[in-house]
């Protein structure tokens, strides 16, 4: 074919060059949009492989970093003498599994050159044409697609696949391809909430000192105050990130075991290469009118693109994913994975974000039990563990162990079994020998068997004895009564629940300072509660799950709320109500 590659500059003979090709495709319609893509056919041209489209995060950032830095077969390696070759890897990339798409979506990355962009819409458009068009052009590739996207672009992919984009009946060679399924690797699902809480692995992983707290609560304040939810600016993304950043010595946010310098060299090196005349040639891209042929990473790609347009797509992340599993498509696959070392989207944010959502589905999900990850080795003769996962029939959330943003870089065997899970079973599988990855016998055992006042279901304690509750059953809730008034305990952790539409004032007083949490439908914990505070004298009460400095709020709820009394010196500690009269007078206080 006219874009077939035949060899690279640096490749050493030594091994197989894979069967590849590359070209631009003009995906414009009311613009020039000169897309480059480079396709690596599956290293045994199975006529059955299905093919991958590989979208590297960001709009800045080029997806042949994917083909050279993550999971392609294609490796950039230094000698001992710091000259350069090109390998390739034959039997562990992800071109051992299928056909794999790596497309520069974004004009001025990679060689893509045209017009500037100014929406991400634009760019979900020049996604969906390309993809009809190089269907039409490779009609040798007529089976299933899966779209796998990393960090920033994932938040974009749910919404190509709405009815009215991809699966539109006018993109006619589109629809002779099956849509198997989605990988969607470190995904910006909600920026504010994954910003804002990257540094619970800087103090895990000890980057930044606790002792730095009040300093980055301060930065985040300061960027909560300075934009609205319609602006992100720089100092909304960067600040607090930035922070951590230099006072762990520039660790690098993407993959915290290393200096940022390690993957700052590796990208360099890698644009040096693309910007070889020769390879530009052989890479069918000297047609660019671009001065600098090949931008690893392009900051201007992006300056154009609304604040508005990155919040929509991140906020309805999930709203567009789960509009994929309706009735004519229940369950359908989708691979949400992270690296445990990943300071920018890690698995923390993600999962504070998963329960922030309010749907069926993915309640059902976040109550599943906990598994672990085995994978085989490059050889197959060996199982390794690779990391934990959730699951509900083919919606997947897998934590890798050892691995940063870019997870197929450090663990190209276990994405490569992912990849395989998807292709072969649509959910994740247990690689190990005894079939059994479920850590729920584990959990039932740790939780005394949920001592013997509930049912064990799937790794959790339900269906409590009436006044248990808890993990384990063994938490007895006193309902609080209105008659008598006041209560006293010297236990080290005591729990009262009160009616949600209660309008009475409630009072924690004790000699030494205890401390009070709050939550409503469910007893409170240390990790998991609505409110928080510690004091001598606390105020609580029951319409807003609030702990107040003074008496009255406005709304009502029948939900119960149960607080939690933490008293770890063992003296006298009072919870009464106070009077039921309304003040006009309140100011509310929160600490959470």
């Amino acid at each position: 074919m006219p874009d077939s590659v035949h060899n690279l500059e640096l490749f050493n003979p030594a091994y197989e060059f894979p069967c590849m090709y590359s070209g631009f495709i003009n995906a414009g319609s009311l613009k020039d949009v000169n897309l480059f893509y480079t396709l690596i056919r599956q290293e045994n041209l199975d006529e059955n492989a299905p093919l991958v489209l590989w979208l590297n995060g960001n709009p800045r950032l080029s997806s042949q970093t994917g083909l050279f830095l993550e999971n392609g077969p294609l490796r950039i390696v230094e000698t001992e003498g710091k000259s350069l070759e090109i390998h390739s890897l034959k039997g562990i990339s992800w071109t051992s599994e299928a056909n794999m798409l790596y497309l520069d979506y974004s004009v001025g990355t990679g060689y893509s050159y045209g017009d500037n962009l100014s929406s991400l819409k634009e760019i979900e458009g020049h996604i969906v044409k390309f993809l009809d068009v190089f269907c039409g052009k490779h009609p040798e590739i007529q089976n299933k697609i899966y779209i796998a996207s990393e960090s920033n672009i994932g938040n974009l992919i749910p919404n190509i696949l709405q009815k009215d984009s991809l699966l539109n009946e006018k993109n006619i060679n589109w629809n002779k391809i099956t849509l198997g399924g989605l990988i969607i690797g470190s995904g910006m699902m909600n920026p504010k909430e994954q910003i804002f809480n990257s540094q619970e692995l800087a103090f895990a992983a000890g980057i930044t000192p606790l002792d730095l707290s009040p300093e980055i609560d301060i930065l985040i304040k300061k960027c909560e105050e300075n934009n609205s939810n319609s602006s992100i600016s720089d100092d909304w993304w960067a600040k607090s990130n930035e922070f951590i950043y230099k006072m762990g010595g520039e660790i690098d946010n993407y993959d915290i075991r290393w200096p940022s310098s390690t993957r700052t060299h590796a990208v360099e090196q890698l644009e040096d290469y693309l910007n070889f005349p020769e390879v530009i040639k052989q890479f069918y891209a000297e047609g660019s009118t671009r001065d600098n042929k090949f931008s690893a990473w392009n900051s201007d790609a992006f300056d154009n693109i609304n604040d508005i347009d990155i919040l929509y797509y991140s906020n309805n992340f999930f709203n567009n994913l789960f509009s994929l599993s309706n009735s004519d498509r229940e369950y359908f696959p989708v691979f949400i994975y992270n690296g445990n070392m990943d300071m920018k989207f890690g698995k923390t944010q993600q999962q504070k974000i998963m329960k922030m959502i309010k749907n069926n589905y993915e309640q059902e999900f976040l109550a599943s039990p906990q598994k672990i990850y085995y994978y085989k080795s490059d050889d197959g003769s060996e199982i390794k563990l690779g990391g934990n996962y959730k699951q509900i029939g083919n919606f997947n959330f897998l934590t890798v162990y050892s691995s940063g943003h870019l997870m197929p870089a450090s663990q190209l065997a276990l994405s490569r079994n992912m990849l395989s899970d998807l292709i072969s079973s649509n959910s994740l599988q247990c690689h190990k020998e005894s079939g059994d990855c479920s850590v729920a016998e584990v959990s039932w055992e740790h939780m005394n068997y949920c001592n013997g006042r509930g049912d064990w279901v799937e790794g959790y304690c339900v269906n409590w004895k009436s006044g248990y509750y808890g993990a384990d059953c063994s938490i007895q809730v006193l309902d609080f009564n209105e008659e008598e008034g006041k209560y006293w305990s010297q236990e080290v952790w005591s729990y009262y629940k009160i009616e949600g539409n209660s309008t009475s004032e409630y009072i924690v007083d004790s000699t030494e300072a205890v401390t009070v949490y709050t939550k409503m439908g469910d007893i409170p914990t240390k990790s998991d509660y609505d409110s928080m505070e510690k004091s001598t004298d606390i105020y609580i009460t029951a319409s807003k799950n609030l702990i107040l400095n003074s008496t009255f709020t406005d709304k009502n709820t029948e939900m119960p709320i149960f607080i939690g009394i933490y008293n770890p010196s063992g003296l006298t500690v009072s919870f009464s109500s106070k009077s039921n009269q309304f003040l006009l007078w309140y100011t509310l206080m929160f600490i959470i």
